[in-house]
């Protein structure tokens, strides 16, 4: 038997109503969407030499694009519900126009989402090395269950009962991959030949999303079951893999750390937290506030970053030349556009445009006309080239309906497929739209909701398929981590934090937290979390809280300490901190952290984990051969120049 030889299109139908579930290919799933799913699985696969999405959502064929795919714009009769289309007519125009050029067509639908791509290139070789055996390959799941059809027992005798494992399967078409020549497809007008392969595939990959239900129990096992081996064979588990995007990192230890000084500081203690940052992986550092000195008149308890200009910007990256981007914060109706230059020429890539909670009265409430204001500063400054996040101060007080608003307003350019058959597609005012937890009120379980509320107006309602959505958490509650990571999960794309959680009030989320978090979640090698975890504290030792003002807490003798995180990121008992803490307070904090370095070394080795005095004692002397107490004890003099 002759191999089939020829082209291969994967065809991705997809189209904008659904009568059983909503928006279900574009609407958030998850970490991603059914359609995104699909092609990220796709593009992986051997064997196929083109993919092409067939939609009439302008949303849909947009993501489409941004995906590196070949689109089909779907006449408007193909994508009704109505009697007068069958599904006959739909795979006949499919193949004639979706598919020109193509040998084979590989038809697969977004709602089958665990398909691996291993079964793609399984079903794709079977079908090529076995021409004249069957016309067709089409996955199928096999269900033992208790089947009529109309009134009439179709796999079972009613009068001779047997146990549901004894059924004889009902095959069940997934639709997952059905694959056939193109001339066969407009012949039959199906997407399955006359004799086709039935290829069966697991429990787990026939999943077929047709209703709401299906959708909500999909994404809960998408996001869970994966986490229990016991359920799952590891096809199933490879079927499953899918994880949130690791975010983008913000420090915001300037800014928002600025309002316990009124932003003064010194600019060693900008340089270093500015190198701190950049080490432990952050994508950008803000720097403080870009304010207008005629709207915002200079206040002389404030310090120069609340009034960031280019220079120091700068100054920061010749000082740290491998450094991060830096970012830079305005507040609406405290800057113009007009105080910023062009991007090419500016040493900062971002500006987070904060908009606050108040109307025209100044009360606590949202104001559409000066929200439209806001976003026509969004759009100048993006018009400069720079990337622009809006910032929604006290993101938990807006109620969904003004969300929408938000959402439709923000989206100025609506998606849509022009009289040519172009798909033009939906532009925002914003990058990013960042949701500020300002008071610490927000819960893990509300933070989620905001974020899915955010994401599937703009992906299903507006048809925006770049959005980024953006999280910054307070830990009045001490649940920042908790909020961040529910935040995260539900498909926030940029978080941040700040060095030792400097800030007003109860603080923002620690760096050091923030990061110990994503490494559990991502897998983040441990080193490399030890590695980051000894630059913060190495700095905030330095310029926050000096080791030596340790022990802990009150009489009791409790409470977070920067050496607890060491040890329990490290896996040593936390007595080795506290006995550190209660009778070496004098040690400066590199030789505490090399000591610690040494006690985890002897306890792997020794693969024993107690606390032991004599390894504590070993590990001091060790210490002090490594680092002459001399050497050790230097410190650098903080820089008491403060910008102006």
């Amino acid at each position: 038997m002759a191999p089939r030889e020829g082209r291969l299109v994967a065809v991705v139908p997809v189209r904008a109503g659904s009568l059983r579930c909503a928006f279900k290919n574009s609407r958030p799933f998850a970490f991603s969407t059914l359609l995104q799913r699909k092609l990220e699985t796709l593009r992986q696969v051997e064997g196929i030499d083109e993919i092409v999405v067939s939609s009439d959502d302008p949303g849909m064929l947009a993501l489409a694009e941004r995906c590196g795919v070949k689109t089909h714009v779907r006449p408007e009769k193909f994508a009704a519900s109505n009697a007068q289309i069958t599904g006959s007519d739909f795979f006949e125009h499919l193949a004639l126009s979706a598919c020109e050029g193509a040998d084979y067509v590989m038809y697969c639908v977004c709602v089958s989402p665990f398909v691996s791509k291993e079964t793609f290139e399984k079903a794709v070789r079977m079908y090529r090395l076995n021409e004249g055996t069957f016309d067709s390959v089409a996955t199928v799941a096999s269900e033992k269950e208790f089947v009529y059809f109309g009134d009439v027992p179709l796999n079972f005798d009613p009068s001779a009962a047997v146990n549901s494992q004894d059924l004889q399967p009902v095959k069940r078409l997934t639709f997952g991959a059905c694959i056939l020549s193109r001339d066969l497809m407009i012949q039959r007008r199906h997407c399955v030949g006359e004799k086709p392969y039935l290829y069966e595939v697991s429990q787990i990959e026939g999943i077929d999303i047709d209703t709401s239900f299906d959708f909500v129990a999909s994404e809960a096992l998408l996001r869970h079951a994966a986490c229990n081996g016991e359920l799952l064979s590891e096809a199933d588990a490879d079927a499953l893999a899918c994880a949130p995007r690791k975010p983008l990192l913000l420090d915001c230890t300037l800014r928002d750390g600025g309002y316990v000084n009124n932003w003064n500081f010194g600019m060693k203690f900008a340089v270093d937290a500015y190198r701190a940052a950049s080490a432990v992986g952050c994508d950008y550092f803000e720097t403080g506030f870009r304010s207008d000195e005629v709207l915002f008149p200079p206040k002389s308890e404030f310090g120069g970053w609340a009034y960031v200009k280019d220079d120091v910007g700068k100054y920061l990256k010749t000082e740290v030349p491998n450094g991060c981007d830096l970012a830079v914060m305005a507040k609406f109706d405290s800057f113009s556009a007009d105080d910023f230059g062009p991007a090419s020429s500016s040493p900062f890539k971002l500006v987070r445009v904060l908009f606050s909670l108040y109307d025209e009265n100044k009360k606590s409430l949202f104001s559409k006309t000066l929200f439209e204001k806001c976003l026509e500063e969004c759009r100048a400054l993006k018009d400069k080239g720079y990337t622009v996040a809006l910032n929604l101060a006290c993101c938990e007080q807006l109620t969904p309906d003004v969300y929408e608003y938000i959402c439709d307003t923000m989206v100025h350019v609506k998606a849509r497929v022009d009289e040519t058959g172009t798909v033009v597609s939906a532009k925002c005012c914003a990058d990013i739209l960042y949701l500020a937890d300002t008071y610490g009120a927000l819960s893990p379980e509300k933070a989620s909701e905001i974020v899915r509320k955010v994401r599937y107006e703009f992906v299903c309602v507006q048809k925006y398929v770049d959005v980024q959505v953006g999280f910054h958490a307070h830990n009045n509650l001490g649940d920042g981590v908790a909020k961040t990571m529910a935040a995260i999960d539900a498909g926030a794309t940029v978080v941040d934090s700040t060095i030792s959680g400097l800030g007003r009030g109860a603080g923002n989320l620690s760096t050091e937290h923030l990061l110990v978090a994503l490494h559990r979640k991502f897998g983040t090698p441990k080193y490399e979390v030890l590695a980051h975890l000894e630059a913060l504290m190495l700095f905030r030792d330095e310029h926050i809280l000096p080791f030596s003002t340790f022990p802990v807490n009150s009489r009791l003798r409790y409470g977070p300490a920067p050496l607890f995180e060491y040890t329990a990121v490290s896996g040593i008992h936390p007595n080795y901190a506290d006995y550190l803490m209660q009778h070496h307070a004098g040690l400066p904090i590199r030789k505490c952290i090399e000591v610690l370095k040494i006690v985890r070394q002897t306890v792997l080795s020794n693969s024993t984990n107690n606390f032991s005095t004599e390894t504590l004692k070993l590990a001091l002397n060790k210490a002090d051969y490594m680092m002459p107490s001399s050497a050790a004890s230097q410190r650098v003099n903080r820089d008491a120049h403060v910008i102006a």
